[in-house]
């Protein structure tokens, strides 16, 4: 199994975030990514927050292993022709390490204080179909010309175009429309851990019901990376385990029932326990969920105890 680490980048300074993504770079993580909104996604409307986009270009220049990319980029806060320009320059400051991770867009809230359109969920669900086209087509050989209903693209010159030829692409949801589109276009798909959290049940219907969609296509489900992120508590001490678990609890404001569902809690041992369960019902890809003031420090402790016992 891969394991990554997932950073948001709300509430927290450059130099933190930065420490983090090193650390895992020299840990040998697979993986390092954060989220892509314009304002905070939990708690005070005004906390600091970074742009996602500059955010991974400058964490990607300074690491050197890990795969870089956002659990997503919201399709509607960028015209697809300006996010391929985009990604292919993050590509080349990467070496060929970016994945683009993208979905519908669905905060209200962001579209509404900064003045753009977030059309109803059927119109945003053919916005994406037809970026993921121009994305493609901005990454493959020559010019791209692109007529659909949402975007229109004439003769568009894009160079340079990706290191290896191709960025692979991350499609994030858990419903059917995503998951149909995921089985014909993407190379690796993204678990939301959403209002409801994770559990085994759920990731293992929402892995066959993608495998199904697969199976109706003719595509081997095997060629798409299954991955999810869950916030990481590991401490062989019982105590500060507990009072770094009921900090993030009181943060998120959740019933505990709830709370659980967004967690792996416990010892080394039962941290890896909790992984490798997943792992049996499908998923290849374990991002651990870095939360300002709640886990930070637990990521050196998960380094040293678990992760050698993880891949």
């Amino acid at each position: 199994m891969k394991i990554g680490i997932f950073t948001g980048p709300q509430k927290i300074g450059w130099h933190e975030l930065r420490d983090a993504w090193l650390h895992a770079d020299r840990h040998r993580y697979d993986s390092a990514w954060t989220w892509d909104h314009l304002i905070a996604l939990h708690g005070d409307l005004d906390d600091p927050h970074y742009e996602g986009w500059t955010l991974v270009a400058a964490l990607a220049a300074l690491t050197s292993h890990v795969q870089v990319g956002h659990l997503v980029t919201a399709n509607t806060l960028r015209h697809p022709a300006l996010l391929a320009k985009m990604a292919a320059t993050v590509d080349h400051v990467s070496n060929g390490r970016l994945v683009v991770g993208i979905g519908t867009g669905y905060y209200a809230e962001e579209h509404e204080r900064y003045g753009i359109p977030l059309p109803d969920k059927v119109t945003r669900a053919a916005m994406l179909r037809e970026s993921i086209q121009v994305l493609k087509g901005m990454w493959a050989p020559g010019r791209l010309t692109f007529a659909g209903e949402h975007y229109r693209i004439t003769d568009a010159p894009a160079e340079p175009k990706p290191v290896t030829g191709k960025i692979p692409l991350l499609l994030g949801g858990a419903g059917e429309r995503m998951l149909r589109l995921t089985a014909q276009e993407a190379d690796l798909w993204n678990l939301p851990d959403g209002q409801y959290g994770i559990d085994l049940g759920r990731l293992r219907t929402k892995v066959e019901l993608l495998e199904r969609y697969c199976d109706e296509i003719g595509r081997d489900p095997a060629e798409i990376e299954k991955s999810m992120s869950l916030t990481v508590f590991v401490d062989p001490d019982a105590a500060a385990l507990k009072c770094r678990y009921d900090a993030f609890h009181a943060y998120r404001g959740w019933d505990d029932a709830t709370t659980r569902r967004h967690v792996v809690l416990g010892s080394p041992d039962q941290v890896i326990e909790g992984l490798k369960a997943f792992e049996a019902v499908g998923l290849d890809h374990f991002m651990i969920h870095l939360v300002p003031g709640s886990n930070f420090e637990d990521l050196a402790i998960f380094s040293d105890t678990c992760l050698p016992h993880l891949r």
